[in-house]
């Protein structure tokens, strides 16, 4: 079971996994890693058998999936089945499907799994399935089907490994009996096994999980209470300090079976292996001893627990633990097969984790979707060069690497990205250096051409009534001009006389298709302004002066019947001024507030009686501020602009308890008065 990461930006690895999916023989569960819980969703789709097992799902770099598999064929981006997968071979109680992508091609992917021909696995061959998303539209359909890998009886575990310095990837597998093999995945294809560690899983038939992290290996081996780890090299793919690391066997004339270990994953430090028993339950059907099992790779202690089952809310009949999977927020996720519910492994790289659980409400099977737990390196590729007008921005991109280093810095957002942003002053060469790990670089050159704006520069215009005006612009050679106006647009140059008031633009564009544009505004009349904001708090003792200065040829009335340019408010409330220029007579209204030291109250009783609910201070300036903190000095209201609207909350909305908090009240007036004061609420 693998999950790969597709698109242009990459370095991407299980850190930038968004999903989780969790195979169910009713409907297939996933886990959406945006949120924190993640989010549980259903995709309507069975596992197509009496079991789910095999698993895996594509994403793309947004976290999209676009595509993912199961036993029943490969669906879509929309859910949908691709057309091509109908008859895939593989099984539902084969344990994995792993994902690869065909080197050098951003669009080709490989499927790789078991087909159980009989039910002891004595013949379970290897096949390949190829899926382009190219084909349909964009949505992907599988184009060569069920092609042969290796005709020899395998295991059901399946890895897939990038090799450093190189687009290639291995394959891993177990061969039954013999031990674990190797397929090196080129541009050309897969090619013939090799064998890298011998290793007898006896009659079991290796149907655990196989997993890679951080240059370790490993498999459980299912129906025995054993696991095999080793090292491996991704850069030869050759195996050291292989070693069976058994458990304590839970026999018992009660249970069905011998501890079968199952689900393998390691801790996000790489320090230990956690594996499951998947047959954990007694005649009666209760989980009876420990079936989570935990090595440690460094002091070869093991640990273990009993994790109940949850069945309630649906159908299922608990049996174990299934497969286990490291997720994006660094915690562990372990299927409950014939549960209702994903077991969460906290502090995994803890020698005390502790446990959570998140109900899914549908019986689970075996299986979860893997991925590559190394960072999966695109092919070396660099954005085309690029053409851009004064003052634009472009995205150069990169693909392949691990880090990046864009030279010169100048006009980039990030000269470390592998997608940053260019914004150069002027036409510029830009190198980017790719580390792709294990000693291995690459570079390559950018040429970002720019072209210079046309200039423009655009005053607003004033148009007395029965006037017209014209158009004050200097045409330049090489450059075309559109004015707009409403829904009017004119071709420019031209004899272009402006009467109609209003918002116009003019564009000016080059021969490069470099544009600018300006506004400008025709306005009527040729008249004066009054002055007056819609707003004015004084604070202080008086005179409150309204109005300024006399202007020449202006007449002014104010609602006080003043003639004046300005007068003296006595009191709070709403004044308007007249100005007039010849033919031209504006208004404008303001509302005085004089100001008074709010009102306070020291009780609030926040319970919905409507009486007393809130802390009102009376009428405030806009934009005045609040702070409430509680006794021990934390803040946990503020309002930049306090309507009178707190009701013992906290800034998220949540109810604050009864209690005695503080504030802190800024008036925005020209005084700037602040008051502190305190205020009990009493639920």
């Amino acid at each position: 079971m693998l999950v790969a990461f597709l698109g242009c930006e990459l370095g991407w690895s299980q850190s930038a996994l968004r999903h989780l999916y969790f195979n169910s023989t009713e409907n297939i569960v996933a886990l959406d890693f945006e949120t924190q819980p993640p989010t549980v969703q259903y995709t309507g789709v069975g596992s197509g058998g009496s079991v789910g097992e095999g698993l895996a799902h594509l994403e793309d770099s947004t976290g999209t999936v676009v595509l993912w598999v199961n036993a029943g064929g490969v669906y879509d981006r929309n859910g949908d089945l691709m057309p091509g997968s109908v008859g895939i071979f593989a099984d539902p109680s084969a344990t994995e499907i792993a994902i690869c992508p065909v080197p050098g091609d951003l669009s080709r992917y490989f499927l790789i799994y078991n087909q159980l021909r009989s039910d002891n696995q004595e013949h379970s061959p290897l096949f390949y399935s190829i899926v382009d998303l190219a084909q349909r539209n964009g949505a992907g359909d599988v184009t060569e089907l069920n092609q042969s890998l290796d005709a020899r009886s395998h295991g059901e575990g399946l890895e897939v490994v990038p090799i450093p310095c190189s687009d290639d990837y291995w394959v891993l597998a177990y061969r039954r009996y013999e031990g674990f093999v190797r397929f090196r995945v080129t541009a050309t294809g897969l090619g013939t096994a090799e064998l890298i560690a011998p290793f007898d899983a006896a009659q079991s038939g290796g149907r655990g999980e196989l997993d890679y992290y951080q240059g370790r290996l490993g498999y459980a081996v299912a129906y025995r209470q054993r696991i095999w780890v080793g090292d491996f090299e991704p850069e030869t793919g050759d195996v050291r300090r292989a070693r069976s690391v058994s458990f304590l066997s839970y026999v018992s004339p009660t249970k069905f079976q011998d501890t079968g270990m199952y689900g393998l994953e390691f801790s996000p430090d790489g320090t230990k292996v956690y594996c499951t028993d998947f047959n954990n339950r007694d005649l009666f059907g209760n989980v009876v001893n420990p079936n989570l099992f935990c090595y440690d790779l460094v002091t070869d202690e093991i640990r273990s627990w009993t994790v109940p089952l949850v069945t309630q809310g649906c159908t299922g009949t608990p049996q174990g633990l299934g497969q286990i999977e490291l997720a994006s927020d660094g915690r562990l996720y372990v299927t409950q097969v014939g549960g209702c519910a994903i077991t969460v492994i906290h502090q995994p790289d803890s020698v005390a984790p502790t446990f959570t659980i998140i109900p899914v409400g549908m019986p689970l099977s075996l299986g979860i979707s893997d991925q590559i737990q190394a960072p999966v390196l695109r092919p070396f590729r660099v954005v085309a060069d690029q053409q851009l007008c004064a003052g634009d921005a472009t995205t150069l991109w990169a693909t392949g690497g691990l880090a990046y280093q864009w030279t010169p810095a100048a006009g980039l957002s990030d000269p470390t990205s592998a997608r940053p942003v260019a914004r150069p002053l002027e036409t510029t060469v830009y190198t980017v250096r790719v580390d792709r790990g294990n000693g291995c670089a690459d570079s390559a050159r950018v040429r970002i051409a720019v072209s210079p704006l046309p200039t423009l520069a655009m005053d607003d215009l004033v148009v007395c009534t029965g006037d017209s005006v014209a158009l004050p612009v200097e045409w330049q050679a090489h450059v075309t001009y559109q004015l707009t106006h409403a829904d009017s647009v004119w071709s420019l140059p031209s004899s272009q006389f402006l009467a109609a008031p209003g918002v116009y633009t003019l564009t000016a564009t080059n021969e490069a298709g470099c544009a600018v544009a300006d506004t400008f505004e025709v306005r009527q009349h040729l008249g004066s302004s009054a002055g007056l904001p819609s707003e004015r708090m004084f604070c202080g003792p008086p005179p409150y002066v309204l109005g300024g200065s006399k202007e020449p040829n202006v007449t002014y009335r104010w609602s006080t019947g003043a003639t004046t340019p300005t007068i003296e408010a006595d009191s709070s409330g709403l004044y308007w001024l007249e100005a007039t220029n010849g033919l031209c007579t504006v208004r404008d209204t303001v509302y005085v507030t004089i100001a008074v030291p709010p009102r306070s109250y020291n009780v609030i009783t926040p319970n919905g009686d409507g009486r007393n609910e809130f802390l009102d201070f009376g009428r405030l300036a806009p934009s005045s501020g609040l702070f409430i903190y509680n006794r021990w000095g934390k803040q946990v209201y503020v309002s930049n602009n306090y309507q009178n609207d707190w009701q013992a909350r906290n800034t998220a909305g949540e109810p604050l308890p009864g209690g005695v908090y503080y504030y802190f009240l800024h008036l925005n007036s020209d005084c700037g008065d602040s008051f502190k004061g305190w205020v009990e609420v009493v639920r």
